[in-house]
């Protein structure tokens, strides 16, 4: 029997090898033959036919026939059997697919340039910042380009902390970048770390702080908001509130007052917790304010202020609470608690 090539190499481009090809296109064309009788019209040695056959038979290419002559084997139909080793390859190629873009994704958050990058021309360091994508940030607003900063990281939507120190320095967390940023004599510096740098200085710090159990630098130089980026509204509730403990006190909303006046007073931005019994303002100057919800008398909402009234022994007090984006939602979330 004359084997055709085409047909050969068709058969090995969905998997086969060359003799399991050649086996198969004869007992295509045999019927129920015996081994002698495939191994002779496939052109594939004696010595090698069974084992081929036996592997043709575990791919689904080929069945065993017991008959009076002895074992015969007989070739599936074709559309079966190819469609599955289409079907296996496809799944294959899926799967390699996937691997793919699991390595693509380890990539994301590694940076192609080196590990630290020390910048100091100004109009480069905020090209860098305007050219990144950030998540969290910690401004001091006597540093130099602190308004530049603000207005830049607010069109990417990256949450912006305040804080002071005797050096003015802002620091910019990022998924790919991390900046550091420094004004020292009148001039700036910035430094970049790669996030597989940042890990490996947060995981350290992490382990030291575990070995001394602090969490708040004692330093009155800089007030550190936090060793590590602050990833959850339990992690930032916990910093402002010493001894706080979230599994019997729920937070239900975590947002950022524009200014407060009253019972407690800050011009600059404060952030406003509402637990399931409390309203707790936080600002940037350590200051921790907190009062029962049971005791709000009454709550006026004008625009984007919310007055608030608290009964308190001898009388009331107020504390009002600007804020455009989330003042109708402490005044409503409240309400609801009240409610319940």
């Amino acid at each position: 029997m004359q084997i055709d090539e085409k047909l050969v190499e068709g058969l090995t481009r969905i998997g086969l090898q060359r003799y399991q090809a050649q086996v198969y296109i004869a007992s295509v064309v045999l019927g129920d033959a015996s081994a002698y009788l495939i191994a002779k019209e496939s052109s594939v040695p004696r010595s090698k036919v069974y084992e081929v056959l036996d592997s043709l038979v575990e791919l689904g290419f080929m069945s065993k026939v017991p008959s009076d002559k002895g074992m015969l084997f007989k070739a599936l139909p074709p559309e079966n059997t190819i469609d599955n080793a289409i079907s296996n390859i496809v799944s294959a190629i899926d799967g390699v697919k996937k691997e793919i873009k699991v390595l693509q994704e380890d990539q994301i958050g590694k940076s192609s340039d080196p590990p630290i990058v020390i910048f100091s021309n100004t109009s480069s360091l905020l090209e860098m910042i305007e050219e990144g994508e950030f998540y969290e940030s910690w401004i001091d607003n006597g540093l130099e380009i602190a308004m530049d900063l603000r207005k830049i990281l607010s069109k990417k939507r990256c949450e912006i902390q305040t804080i002071s120190s005797d050096a003015p320095l802002a620091f910019i967390l990022g998924p790919i970048d991390s900046y550091f940023i420094r004004g020292r004599n009148g001039s700036l510096f910035m430094i970049k770390f790669s996030n597989n740098i940042m890990q490996q200085i947060l995981g350290m710090v992490e382990k030291t702080k575990a070995e001394t159990k602090e969490e708040i630098s004692k330093d009155s130089g800089v007030r550190i908001i936090r060793e590590t980026a602050i990833m959850s509204l339990v992690d930032k509730i916990k910093l402002v509130i010493p001894g706080y403990d979230w599994k019997t006190e729920k937070v239900l909303f975590w947002g950022t007052s524009d200014s407060i006046t009253g019972a407690f007073k800050s011009q600059t931005p404060c952030d406003c917790f509402i637990t399931e019994t409390r309203l707790l303002i936080s600002a940037d100057d350590g200051r921790v304010w907190a009062r029962a919800l049971k005791f709000i008398q009454n709550m006026e909402l004008k625009d984007s202020t919310l007055v608030i009234t608290f009964g308190k022994v001898g009388g009331t007090e107020n504390l009002t609470i600007k804020s455009i984006p989330y003042a109708i939602v402490i005044s409503n979330l409240i309400s609801f608690i009240l409610k319940k």
